[in-house]
């Protein structure tokens, strides 16, 4: 005779919230490390995100380039910190996310447990891991090479802040185009557009060097605006009262907008 005793217990996540938030941190957590191991892993991706900004700033900090940007060492770690954003951001996240659409993984985990929501907050929590510490590597380096911090904390703060919104307007901008592309295709896209930006941002050629309307329009890009601020920001030479509100409104419009245009162009499979 069956009694109370006897019958099996709820299950843990239908009976108990508790339960169920841990099982979505655990899942979290989990989806956080593949895709930290995924974006770590790659060769390519680890020279274009740490090789390609410290060499940068060492060829900055220590030569004189005749490139766009000035020489010395706040120059070159903004340079550094853009080049930084825009490896991550543009290249190494799309890159991986685009892979991983094509051979369905996306598709799979979709039928899997994880919710969507924990797939992309896994993501952009290891894109933040991925560009924090390219940034301790730049600002490293650049105290070894004479870089001096702003004394001011909101001077710092704010640079802080317009990484933040460089890093949401370059992922937003690569995730619109890994949800898009073959994941081929997205490769050359997105190294193609991250050595152009590069380019005409104003570290290779002055953007004061270029043809009005090509000026105009890259300073609607989201590359120069950021190394723009930057530069100044984290110069104790030049400070707050140099950054262009322009500039950072360029940047606030590109954090809010391609986030936006990501997610409504994303598509976790080709149907």
């Amino acid at each position: 005779m069956s009694t109370d005793h006897e019958a099996p217990p709820p299950g843990p996540l239908a009976a108990d919230p508790e339960a169920r938030a841990a099982a979505a941190s655990r899942r979290a957590r989990a989806i956080t490390r593949v895709q930290l191991r995924l974006l770590m892993r790659n060769g390519e991706n680890l020279l274009v995100a740490f090789g390609l900004p410290l060499g940068l700033l060492l060829l900055l900090a220590l030569t004189d380039t005749g490139l766009g940007v000035a020489d010395g060492p706040a120059p070159a770690v903004a340079a550094a910190a853009t080049a930084s954003v825009l490896a991550s951001g543009l290249v190494a996240l799309p890159i991986v996310t685009a892979f991983e659409r094509d051979a369905l993984a996306l598709k799979r985990l979709g039928a899997s447990p994880l919710r969507g929501g924990e797939l992309v907050a896994g993501k952009l929590t290891a894109f933040a891991v991925l560009l924090a510490g390219q940034l301790l590597a730049v600002g490293l380096v650049g105290l070894a090479v004479g870089w001096r911090p702003p004394a001011s904390p909101v001077a710092l703060t704010l640079a802080l802040v317009v990484i933040v919104a460089g890093a949401a307007a370059c992922s937003g901008a690569g995730l619109a185009l890994a949800g898009r592309l073959p994941a081929m295709r997205t490769l050359a896209v997105t190294n193609a557009t991250f050595a152009l930006l590069l380019a005409t941002s104003g570290l290779v050629v002055a953007l004061e060097a270029l043809p009005g309307a090509l000026a105009a329009l890259v300073g609607l890009l989201p590359a120069a605006p950021l190394l723009a601020v930057l530069s100044a920001l984290l110069d104790p030479a030049q400070g707050l009262a140099a950054v262009s509100l322009g500039s950072l409104g360029v940047l606030a419009a590109w954090a809010v907008v391609a986030p936006v245009v990501a997610v409504r162009l994303f598509r976790w499979w080709d149907e």
